[in-house]
């Protein structure tokens, strides 16, 4: 016998779905073409510093050195967030 347990969720009908986000906010927009022209050595000074900026461009960098290889590191210089090409 199954004793039946009350739920902490709740089927809600006729609620739409939000639009969804720009993604990276517009932060990253055109980054992987310069990522693509860098060379060893180059840097970028991306944006304004903040958790999510860094977060945000490292997931960038992150899904592109998986696809196209290359190694970057970034550094918090001055209030900004920048983008060294390493490899």
């Amino acid at each position: 016998m199954l004793t039946e347990t009350p739920s902490k969720f709740q089927i809600i009908k006729g609620i739409p779905i939000p639009a969804a986000r720009a993604s990276h906010s517009g932060l990253t927009k055109g980054l992987t073409d310069i990522l693509r022209k860098m060379q060893v050595g180059d840097c970028i000074k991306a944006a304004e510093y903040s958790a999510k900026a860094s977060s945000t461009f490292n997931g960038v960098l992150t899904a592109y050195k998986r696809r196209h290889g290359g190694k970057f590191t970034t550094r918090k210089v001055d209030g900004h967030l920048w983008i060294w090409r390493t490899e």
